[in-house]
């Protein structure tokens, strides 16, 4: 009976450390006490909302500050969150990417073909493709709509980090026309 007990505990306690999901506002900590549409998700749960979860899925791959700085992610957090809740997205699902891609995981490996053979204009940095962040996916029934990588570029085609108010709105459009899409 006491073993029985035991068990019992065991498997109640593991179930409820499961429940206790990393938050995107540890990641993100400007997303504290502010309505987002961020839920950061597994490995599993963007590769089910990428091929074959029904209705409307938004996945963004980006890294996670507290192990490398991306000042793209930082400055598209906020943009991407307003662009959700104005065109009615309430989910958009964050995966942070930069230990897999860091160590070229085999799940890395399938996610970064499986994309590119998807969408086709995945970044070459260094000779290899890349998945670059941070990349916006809008998916709907499985099949990928729209995707956007970083922000926007400048005239030597970088990237811009440090947008002016007119860039962000710019950004923010793109956005909005990604979700419009799938709605």
């Amino acid at each position: 009976m006491k073993k029985t007990i035991i068990l019992i505990l065991l498997v109640l306690l593991g179930s409820l450390s499961g429940c206790q999901k990393n938050r995107v506002e540890d990641d993100y900590p400007m997303l504290n006490g502010i309505n987002h549409v961020f839920e950061k998700s597994t490995y599993q749960e963007v590769t089910k909302a990428l091929t074959v979860a029904s209705g409307v899925q938004v996945v963004l791959f980006s890294y996670n500050p507290h192990f490398y700085e991306c000042p793209f992610c930082l400055a598209v957090m906020p943009i991407i969150n307003d662009a959700a809740l104005k065109m009615g997205i309430e989910k958009i699902l964050y995966l942070d990417i930069y230990e897999m891609r860091k160590n070229n995981t085999t799940e890395y490996q399938l996610l970064l073909g499986y994309l590119d053979n998807k969408v086709g204009d995945l970044i070459v940095r260094d000779g290899v493709k890349k998945l670059i962040v941070p990349d916006l996916y809008v998916v709907k029934d499985g099949e990928i709509a729209a995707h956007h990588i970083a922000t926007l570029k400048n005239d030597k085609g970088a990237f811009i980090y440090d947008l002016s108010p007119e860039q962000k709105q710019e950004l923010q459009t793109i956005y909005e026309q990604m979700f419009q899409l799938v709605l």
